[in-house]
């Protein structure tokens, strides 16, 4: 049972709400452009409302599986399910492999279900890094790096340490080309 258990949240990992958003919306305007009696004379675009949803998806990818083997205190599964739902977000087969680089949330979710004051620094950091390096990707990267000091100090966990290691891995790899093409295409005025 454990392990259909970790199946299945490694199988909503896998799936691309990025993806799923824009075809539901055709199809929703699909269906109300077939309707006969149309609610009312107002029309308000669905699209700010399935954004949403893709980011609730997301933050819940990265959250209800590391929260549920928290509570569990089942430490070499989360070690599994951390790398494995992003691995499989970002590289999965419904996206033909390609690499997706979104991070933003799921890392959120998962930072939130280790503890709240994590998810707090992780958003300040991002931001904070972001205006600083003047480039999002880097102050992701940043901000993983940066959360490691409330994770040791606060943590005394070990294993949370090594997810953190993991994730900083896994995402670096994963945007290391964008961040390479940002660092060349940055031109420093000198005055």
């Amino acid at each position: 049972m454990e392990y259909f258990i970790l199946f299945l949240f490694l199988l909503f990992a896998a799936i691309p709400f990025e993806q799923l958003m824009p075809w539901l919306a055709y199809k929703i305007k699909a269906i109300n452009s077939q309707l006969v009696n149309k609610r009312g004379s107002i029309y308000l675009s669905k699209l700010p409302f399935l954004a949403g949803l893709n980011m609730l998806f997301n933050f819940l990818k990265g959250f209800l599986p590391v929260y549920y083997y928290l509570f569990e205190l089942d430490y070499n599964h989360l070690i599994m399910i951390a790398c494995g739902i992003l691995i499989l977000h970002n590289w999965n087969i419904w996206a033909k492999f390609e690499n997706r680089k979104n991070f933003w949330f799921i890392l959120l979710g998962i930072y939130v279900a280790i503890s709240p004051l994590l998810g707090i620094w992780y958003i300040l950091g991002i931001i904070g890094f972001a205006l600083l390096w003047n480039s999002f990707l880097i102050g992701l990267v940043s901000a993983i790096v940066i959360i490691t000091l409330p994770i040791w100090i606060i943590q005394e966990n070990t294993y949370i340490l090594i997810i953190n290691i993991f994730i900083f891995i896994i995402v670096t790899f994963a945007l290391l080309d964008d961040m390479l093409l940002q660092k060349k295409s940055i031109k420093v005025k000198r005055i």
